[in-house]
């Protein structure tokens, strides 16, 4: 009897557990996705901070950075208020207080307000604040001339968070009398833009990617871009690119892109790099040459590999088709 009990009740232990056993329902699937896990923090967020006081602070350290540097600061990282020295700038960038008896570990919020005061001698300080930022994403922070006066400029870059997307472009212009914030934009990846007068004019240029070329001729990890020139006038941001100054900037490129284009492994990254070359090199003023060699490449790559007799042919003036197309209307030919 007491045999048969214990079987009864191993029985009733483990039932459930084989294939006998209920069903489960499937969890639901999300298609959100998840700030990624870094350094440990993980994507967590019970604790709601409030914003930092707007009441000046002394900085924990002060870092100094040079013209063509740049400095980083994430919350998960410096949650004491820190200087960046630039120049006769100093710029102070700091979150709000984290209580000393939570876990950082588990109670670090998914979004801070993350303040910057930027203090010159001899002129109030400018106070900018940001809501949501996410606490572990990258902030960087340069300065530099923003024309012949001497006019400084800071630049704020923000990694909003995302496989590749997105690194956010602040510009504070200080002037003699005021201080100018103008949104550069928003751009895929987290590569800070070169920033120097390419042409000579006087005038900062801001050195990007055209990124309309992305998704449009091949997936993103093969995606090329050619530059592109932005300078700020009048508070608004203007692409400059076609200004003749920039065309041996466009040369460069295309020399990296025909490399890019020309040797290409595969047909996709074939169709992700040569756009970016022949855009490349009609700002440059050498077109009809790069034109000529992509139409090369195609026909030669298309002939040792169309053994299944693929129409590579009609396939090749359709894609030039499309990617002439594609330049006049954005403006890389009339």
């Amino acid at each position: 009897m007491k045999a048969a009990a214990l079987l009864a009740s191993l029985a009733s232990l483990f039932a459930g557990c084989g294939d006998a056993g209920p069903t489960r329902e499937p969890a639901q699937q999300s298609n959100a996705i998840a700030a990624p896990v870094r350094s440990g923090w993980p994507d967590v967020a019970p604790a709601q901070l409030p914003p930092p006081s707007r009441e000046p602070v002394k900085p924990d350290r002060i870092i100094p950075v040079r013209i063509g540097e740049f400095a980083e600061w994430t919350y998960r990282d410096d949650r004491k208020p820190i200087g960046f020295r630039m120049g006769d700038v100093t710029v102070i960038v700091r979150g709000p207080a984290f209580p000393y008896d939570r876990d950082p570990v588990k109670d670090m919020p998914s979004g801070i307000t993350r303040q910057i005061r930027i203090k010159v001698p001899g002129r109030p300080d400018y106070l900018h604040e940001d809501d949501d930022v996410v606490p572990w994403g990258g902030h960087r922070f340069g300065f530099g001339r923003f024309d012949n006066r001497g006019t400084p400029f800071v630049l704020m870059q923000s990694y909003t968070g995302g496989a590749h997307c997105c690194g956010e472009i602040d510009l504070f212009i200080l002037h003699p009398s005021r201080t100018e914030r103008v949104e550069l934009g928003s751009w895929d990846g987290f590569e800070v833009p070169d920033v120097r007068d390419y042409d000579g004019d006087g005038l900062v240029d801001f050195v990007v990617e055209d990124e309309s070329f992305n998704w449009e001729f091949a997936a993103y990890v093969h995606s090329r871009f050619p530059p592109m020139i932005l300078n700020v006038v009048d508070g608004k941001v203007v692409d400059v690119s076609t200004k003749r100054g920039f065309r041996p900037l466009f040369a460069k490129a295309a020399r990296s892109l025909r490399l890019a284009c020309t040797r290409a492994k595969d047909r996709e990254a074939q169709d992700g790099a040569c756009p970016a070359y022949v855009a490349a090199a009609a700002r440059a003023g050498t077109f009809g040459k790069a034109w000529a060699e992509m139409l090369a490449t195609y026909r030669h790559r298309n002939r040792m590999m169309n053994i299944y007799g693929r129409p590579s042919d009609i396939e090749d003036e359709r894609y030039a088709e499309k990617l002439r197309g594609f330049l006049v209307e954005r403006g890389y030919r009339s």
